[in-house]
């Protein structure tokens, strides 16, 4: 009884930890996601306020790659039509029309879009997040290589590893603490009764923290009463 017992509770255990480890992968990914949206967007914001739409975009989009994070980003200016204007890492006119892009349909509904997608044109996976301009027809797009929550699981499994296995110690001794408290009253029961021999004696068993064991107890002692009177 005790193994089995001791057995549940480690199953009921690794089960809990796992679901408990999937949830807080889940909520770091969207924080990490939503930060970076929220940085990229500051970003775009300022780019809109130095931007001279009325000068030489294309060389000034390529200056201000450096501003947004150096090579591994990409600037991207787009038409309400679609139509992209400059882009920090690809000649425009080789680009197709971006009005049907999700992030670009989403700004120009609510003012700025996000979106994760593979890049052919950068042979990797990237955040794309759009923002509408203020002060011209245009629509601002800045993209950074993302993975998600992955590329932090090799800082973050240390820490997720020395949690896992402080809580597995810590519940295995308080479930093997609850286990001893729930077999040991049963094992003085066995014990009192085991003195049963010869000439009959009654009975007696100190009461426990679990009203279904003093129950037994308690029967067991009413009936050894019972037989002492009946001998």
């Amino acid at each position: 009884m005790r193994r089995a017992i001791l057995k549940k509770f480690i199953l009921v255990l690794l089960a809990a930890l796992c679901i408990n480890s999937v949830i807080f992968y889940i909520a770091s990914r969207n924080t990490i996601l939503d930060t970076t949206r929220k940085d990229m967007l500051y970003t775009m914001e300022m780019i809109d306020r130095t931007l001279d739409y009325d000068g030489d975009l294309l060389e000034q989009v390529r200056r201000m790659e450096t501003f947004t994070a150096g090579n591994t980003s990409r600037i991207t200016l787009i038409r309400t039509d679609g139509t992209v204007v400059s882009d920090s890492d690809a000649d425009p006119l080789e680009l197709d029309n971006h009005l049907s892009r999700k992030e670009v349909v989403q700004a120009l509904d609510n003012g700025s879009g996000s979106a994760r997608r593979y890049s052919h044109t950068l042979k990797r996976n990237l955040l794309y997040v759009a923002y509408r301009s203020n002060r011209a027809d245009m629509i601002i797009r800045v993209s950074v290589p993302y993975s998600g929550a992955s590329e932090y699981l090799t800082m973050l499994l240390p820490a997720a590893l020395f949690s896992f296995l402080a809580a597995l110690v810590c519940a295995l001794v308080v479930s093997r603490r609850f286990v001893d408290s729930v077999t040991q009253p049963l094992s003085n029961i066995a014990a009192e009764m085991s003195k049963v021999k010869g000439d009959y004696t009654e009975l007696h068993v100190e009461p426990c923290p679990y009203p279904e064991i003093n129950v037994i107890a308690e029967t067991i002692m009413k009936m050894s009463r019972e037989v002492k009177e009946y001998v």
